[in-house]
């Protein structure tokens, strides 16, 4: 059998579909399991063993979507599983193959009315189930949570090691500058020996000198890491504390099941839907 997910972004949202991928691969080891993805992206899934091919689309260009969709049609998928619910998604799985599962209530409703097989699993925005376990009942499965090769088994470390992921792409998912830079004096405080990582990409750099030139205590900046290097890096951590946005549920899914600890801070987006799995969060 072969099948193909289709979760083209955003970061957070492929980590949350990691498990029904390996969910999959567990419940059918025979299967050729694919995944379309924006190509930006699919550094965080190349580890996964369960996933044979990883189709990245280059652009979000129309000419760039229709080549694929020819591609794709060629490799005569048996199974097509829109986990994104948009009708742009729905579409591109419907011109791909004819049996497509897609959920009963998906973000994008009308996207609905393209699947063969609809799944329910409420509404996939609302805060009554977590992502992650919508996400399992798409395909029906009710199984252990897995991130497979996302995981890593931490090393201990002499001091505490703690990071801080101060940025995101929504300005309303922001924490205030002041309350960073009080936060991370605390820790200093309680803990003189810990180890004080900010985390961010160069885009952030503005953003994180906001902090940084307020900050009275010792810190080390982190601005060079690939997401696939995210994984490692994260595994040295002891505690994580970060707003709702793509690295924080990387680390999510890496420390899963360890004794660290990562704390989400949510403002406008629910914890109880998109918190880091496993972990605390604050609304």
């Amino acid at each position: 059998m072969k099948i193909l997910i289709i979760k083209l972004s955003s970061l957070g949202d492929i980590v949350h579909a990691i498990p029904t991928v390996n969910a999959l691969a567990q419940l059918y080891p025979q299967a050729q399991i694919d995944w379309l993805i924006y190509k930006n992206f699919s550094e965080i899934i190349l580890s996964q063993s369960s996933i044979n091919i990883i189709h990245k689309l280059d652009d979000k260009k129309l000419s760039t979507l229709i080549q694929a969709i020819k591609n794709l049609r060629k490799e005569n998928y048996d199974l097509v599983i829109d986990l994104q619910g948009l009708m742009k998604t729905a579409l591109i799985a419907r011109f791909i193959a004819n049996n497509v599962i897609g959920f009963k209530q998906p973000r994008e409703q009308l996207a609905a009315c393209l699947y063969k097989t609809r799944v329910d699993a409420g509404n996939v925005m609302d805060s009554a189930m977590h992502v992650i376990e919508r996400n399992l009942r798409i395909a029906s499965l009710s199984v252990k949570v897995d991130f497979a090769e996302l995981t890593r088994t931490k090393v201990k470390n002499t001091n505490k090691k703690i990071c801080i992921i101060s940025c995101t792409t929504w300005e309303s998912k922001h924490w205030p500058v002041e309350s960073w830079v009080e936060l991370m004096q605390q820790i200093k405080t309680k803990d003189p020996q810990a180890e004080i990582y900010i985390l961010g990409t160069l885009k952030d750099l503005i953003k994180i000198e906001n902090i940084i030139c307020k900050l009275r205590v010792p810190f080390h900046l982190v601005v060079n890491k690939s997401l696939k290097e995210l994984p490692d890096f994260f595994s040295e951590m002891d505690i994580v504390i970060g707003v709702d946005t793509g690295p924080l549920h990387i680390a999510a899914a890496t420390l899963y099941g360890s004794n660290a600890e990562i704390i989400g801070l949510y403002g406008p987006s629910s914890g109880a839907r998109t918190g880091p799995y496993g972990f605390k969060y604050i609304s």
